[in-house]
């Protein structure tokens, strides 16, 4: 008796397969399948279409509303609505097979490509060969290989081969193998085109991020934020720890710049803003002031309009890095300072070139007094500086003076500016004190 049901069940499934064979395209309500050949769509399932999908784990034409897998799920074309697999979702798999490789990309460039419209969910692998505009949600990797313009959220691994405009969001790596306009947060992101997006991780690598002096006029703006970025052209935003980029027209902010000044004609250059700066300008300075008699500090930066030059003058964006001592022989007291400035240099095209300048700028300093152990000490200084070269054919050496605007703040009651000079208030405890005063300071620069 049980060796006739089996026979039956078996004949009914081949006959199932030839009229389902001779049909080039079914729609099914219900897609319940153990494993290609047990399913109640029959032997072809490569040719239906299904609104509910339940299996353990199989494959078919396509699938629009619902699929449930225990193990994995595969559309040959396309999947619409909600995906969800124990393992592994995959659409397009065998959409190219039989083309060459050059038309296999010319199709999935084109815009007849098998693509997911909805929301995939697994614990392996996530997989779309052609264009996704839904979200991917795996606790291992999601790949879309033309291009995304939903969300990616990976345990390990976000890859989207041609055009990101949604999210990456990965534990250990995002990359788009194209242009992102979105967001990649992860370890490790990676952009192989430009970047007119948000990086945001550890180490962020895009070969061109995109901002208003672009070859190509934008108004969108790249930033990277991480530990170490890196873009072979910048003209957006990199802040970092340590930021590194070649042709560099944007903005970076971090400890360490180093950057490569392109000098492009009708273009303003960089600005880079961190402790030091490695790309084109670089000067030493010794200085005295109303309260430090020992002054020795390192600039770092950028010709701000090198690219515009000839001009009436160059303005330089440097990073001033300061030590200062209270006296020569004895150190009661010592500071350690930076400083942002905006300098100006006379042009012209004879030996006068940059004879005279004046700038501009904001400084802090930490002052570290011998009795005040930890305590927050911090000095304030906006100024104003002129200088200039003693004589025509000296082009190095440049004395300068300084007027300043000085505000102090102690949390442990220290005083710093000169009593005759200066006005302080302090708070009910006469701990924490804030002193005001203008200063001055003479100086040589070496440029």
């Amino acid at each position: 008796m049980l060796n006739r049901f089996i026979f039956c069940l078996l004949l009914g499934v081949v006959g199932f397969h030839f009229i389902a064979k001779g049909q080039k395209v079914t729609n099914s309500t219900f897609n319940l399948t153990l494993v290609p050949g047990l399913s109640s769509i029959g032997l072809d399932p490569a040719s239906n279409y299904s609104y509910f999908t339940f299996i353990l784990s199989g494959y078919q034409r396509g699938n629009y509303w619902l699929e449930v897998s225990g193990l994995s799920s595969a559309s040959v074309e396309q999947a619409n609505g909600i995906q969800i697999s124990g393992l592994a979702n995959m659409v397009g798999v065998d959409y190219y097979q039989g083309l060459s490789p050059k038309d296999v990309i010319k199709a999935e460039q084109s815009d007849d490509t098998p693509f997911m419209n909805g929301i995939q969910i697994s614990s392996l692998m996530n997989f779309v060969r052609g264009h996704s505009s839904g979200g991917q949600l795996s606790l291992g990797m999601n790949i879309t290989k033309t291009y995304m313009t939903g969300a990616q959220i990976g345990g390990l691994l976000n890859y989207s081969s041609k055009l990101l405009i949604g999210v990456q969001l990965g534990v250990m790596a995002n990359i788009s193998n194209g242009s992102t306009m979105g967001v990649q947060v992860a370890l490790y992101n990676r952009t192989v085109d430009e970047l007119s997006g948000i990086q945001l991780g550890a180490v962020n690598l895009a070969h061109d991020i995109e901002g208003k002096n672009s070859i190509i006029e934008t108004e969108a703006t790249g930033i990277q934020f991480g530990l170490i970025n890196y873009s072979n052209t910048m003209n957006g935003f990199q802040v970092g720890l340590i930021n590194l980029s070649g042709e560099n027209q944007g903005t970076q902010i971090g400890l360490i710049n180093i950057y490569k000044t392109p000098h492009k004609k009708g273009k303003l250059d960089s600005t880079p803003i961190g402790l030091l700066n490695f790309g084109s300008s670089l000067s030493l300075e010794t200085f005295i002031d109303e309260t430090f008699q020992m002054n020795f500090s390192i600039s770092t930066g950028n010709i701000k309009n090198a690219g515009l030059l000839p001009a009436n003058k160059v303005k330089y964006i440097m990073n001033q890095l300061i030590y200062r001592q209270s006296h020569v022989s004895k150190n009661e007291y010592r500071a350690y300072g930076w400083s942002l400035q905006k300098l100006y240099y006379n042009y012209s095209p004879d030996i006068m070139n940059e004879f005279y300048f004046f700038s501009y700028g904001l400084g802090t300093s930490y002052v570290d007094f011998a009795n005040a152990g930890t305590k927050t000490n911090l000095l304030s200084e906006i100024g104003f500086t002129a200088g200039s070269r003693l004589f025509p054919k000296n082009r190095s050496f440049y004395l300068y003076a300084t007027l300043d605007a000085n505000y102090f703040y102690s949390d442990n009651g220290q005083s710093l500016g000169p009593d005759k000079l200066k006005f302080s208030f302090s708070s009910s405890n006469d701990q924490k004190k804030h002193e005001i005063w203008p200063g001055f300071s003479i100086g040589l620069k070496i440029k």
